[in-house]
């Protein structure tokens, strides 16, 4: 082929330190795309819908978003149910305990058994 321009590679000497930047920055980049892409769905989950999202109304005064009523109670206060474990006092309330329910990592601030001492 008379018209074929010949190709001539060039060589660059990189270190490994900057392959590795390189592949680094790569990576960032990829990651902050990910994470931008998932925030933004995220964000769209929340909009979507036929009563739209209390949050949409919460925000930015949206008449036509759902909204969710307030209702009166009380919180019950926690009772230790056999098995839970006691893990210290409580540094703020003298005479009072944590615990940690039995089969769960949720955690409690009740009386501290008679007897403790920390």
């Amino acid at each position: 082929m008379p018209f074929a321009k010949s190709v001539r590679r060039l060589s660059v000497e990189c270190s490994g330190s900057d392959r590795r930047a390189a592949r680094s920055a790569v990576l960032r980049r990829r990651s902050m795309t990910a994470v931008l892409l998932g925030g933004l769905a995220f964000v769209a989950g929340g909009c979507t819908g036929p009563e739209g999202s209390p949050v949409l109304g919460a925000v930015f005064g949206l008449e036509d978003a759902s909204t969710k009523s307030f209702r009166m109670g009380r919180i019950p206060v926690p009772t230790v149910r056999p098995g839970d474990d006691l893990i210290g006092q409580a540094a703020n309330s003298p005479g009072e305990c944590i615990w940690r329910r039995a089969g769960s990592s949720r955690r409690f601030q009740a009386a501290c058994p008679d007897g403790y001492e920390p």
